[in-house]
């Protein structure tokens, strides 16, 4: 079954393909669309076993990346598309370019986790005990206030919760958790703008600068005062430094170089 589409903006105009993080769907990306679809024609997938993706085969980031380059070859409108992804969306926006890296234009991808997290190993086991309590309306409501989704999404933010199956939380987390620095980004000069929030831990700002400094053409930079999902809380900040990022024009001054720890 064919990934679940939204699709709007101008048949002329450039492709903009938004992919959403973990546990989520396209509609976390509602503020980006609203902004871009007079100017870009704007893909917004539900990746495998999210949203209404949920026939869309198993997740794995290969996978989900094979998927997207079908997506891109049918739909997008002259030729290479752009990417803007969060999370595990930014995961598999890499694991494309890494494959079939002719078929992106210019990235934006924010919290892209590339090494190991502290204590991921007891993820899974936890998540079974989880399990029995994931749809109750008190949890997921403190499930989205942990992650910063604003009110206004609490709907979708919900139901998504509800569709998605333990089984297929479980392969999404090990799918994120076990994600590294593929192999073929280094020969690639296409402009990749990797973002990470100040908030975010320094896991999150090594692997940004990991990733950046993986291939000719990336980048690094911080949103100070900003957390994992800052297109959601900052949307007017994340559009402004996509603007900009994809119109090859100065990115707003607030942002910084990642820190080194």
């Amino acid at each position: 079954m064919a990934l679940h589409l939204t699709e709007s903006g101008p048949a002329s105009a450039p492709t903009l393909v938004f992919l959403h993080g973990g546990g989520v769907g396209g509609w976390m990306w509602r503020e980006q669309v609203e902004t871009f679809q007079g100017h870009y024609h704007c893909l917004v997938p539900d990746l495998p076993e999210h949203g209404q993706s949920q026939a869309a085969g198993r997740f794995t980031i290969s996978s989900a990346a094979a998927q997207l380059a079908e997506l891109i070859h049918r739909r997008a409108h002259g030729g290479p598309a752009h990417l803007a992804g969060l999370s595990l969306g930014a995961q598999v926006g890499v694991a494309l370019l890494a494959v079939a890296g002719q078929l992106v234009d210019r990235s934006l991808f924010s919290g892209a986790l590339a090494r190991a997290m502290p204590g991921a190993g007891l993820i899974l086991p936890a998540l079974w005990l989880y399990a029995p309590f994931k749809n109750l309306t008190p949890l997921i409501r403190a499930n989205q206030k942990s992650l910063g989704v604003p009110d206004e999404y609490s709907a979708e933010f919900a139901a998504d919760t509800r569709r998605t199956s333990t089984a297929a939380l479980g392969r999404i987390l090990a799918a994120n958790q076990g994600f590294r620095v593929p192999p073929g980004l280094s020969r690639l000069t296409t402009p990749v703008l990797f973002m990470v929030g100040s908030r975010e831990p320094r896991i999150m700002q090594r692997s940004a600068r990991e990733l950046s400094a993986s291939m000719l053409g990336g980048s690094a930079l911080m949103a100070p005062g900003q957390g994992h999902n800052w297109p959601l809380t900052a949307p007017d900040l994340f559009n402004r430094t996509l603007r900009a990022w994809l119109a090859d024009a100065p990115l707003p001054e607030v942002l910084v170089p990642v820190p080194r720890w």
